[in-house]
């Protein structure tokens, strides 16, 4: 008796009793779901997010290399011949002045193998590379001609170089590109008339020349065969009056 009444303060009742193993179990498949539900919502926000930055931030990367291309042009003579017409496609050769004073500096822009839009001051021995833009989409032209009519050169081998140097009054830019990996490559596009060529160049034709067609004269003769045909009208026959009896 005494035994159990000193045992009998701790007994365990069922206002005391603890979770069991089942439920414990449930608790935390519950606590499990929410919290990967939170992580994954915080994870896909974190993501965004950079996708926004790094979209932001290659806007602005191609907004400055745009302003820097449009002040050469801007401030160069006009562009200097290449070898190939093709090369106008991915690369300007400029004389760029900073000053009338000053003399011109021989800048490069193009396109190298690595995908890069890149400018080169060729006034040093080597060259120095003072402005890079990574990522660039090479799939079409950057550069578009135009002459003083409007129309765009056909680059290809019907063109001759020196005439997309000598009558170039208005370069095109298509600049397609993603510096940082992960949002889409972000397009601008842009048009500088030159400053320092005329709007009717001398020797330069608007349009390219029609080709000639040769098409053989040929007469024909049509005859037409007039015929006069005259139609007699014969009144119709009217039947005798009827003869009325005297009374």
């Amino acid at each position: 008796m005494t035994a159990r009444r000193a045992l009998a303060p701790y007994a365990v009742g069922d206002a005391d009793a603890g979770f069991t193993v089942v439920e414990m179990m449930i608790a935390l498949f519950v606590s499990s779901v929410v919290i990967v539900s939170i992580l994954g919502f915080l994870t896909g926000q974190m993501s965004i997010e950079r996708r926004v930055d790094a979209f932001a931030s290659n806007q602005e990367e191609l907004r400055q290399t745009l302003v820097a291309l449009q002040r050469d042009l801007r401030s160069s003579a006009p562009p200097a011949p290449l070898a190939t017409t093709t090369d106008y496609q991915y690369r300007l050769q400029l004389d760029v002045f900073g000053d009338i004073s000053s003399p011109g500096v021989p800048v490069a822009w193009y396109v190298n193998g690595a995908a890069e839009l890149v400018r080169e001051d060729q006034s040093t021995a080597p060259p120095t590379i003072t402005h890079r833009l990574r990522g660039v989409d090479a799939t079409l032209p950057l550069f578009t001609y135009y002459r003083a009519n409007g129309q765009p050169f056909v680059l290809d081998a019907s063109t001759q170089p020196a005439d997309v140097a000598a009558c170039t009054t208005r370069i095109g830019i298509r600049l397609v590109a993603a510096p940082r990996p992960g949002p889409r490559p972000a397009p601008l596009h842009s048009d500088v008339q030159l400053r320092n060529r005329s709007t009717k160049p001398q020797g330069c034709p608007l349009s390219p020349a029609p080709v000639a067609v040769s098409i053989p004269a040929t007469t024909t003769t049509t005859l037409l065969d007039l015929t006069t045909t005259t139609t007699t009208i014969v009144p119709p026959t009217l039947p005798p009056a009827p003869t009325v009896p005297s009374p």
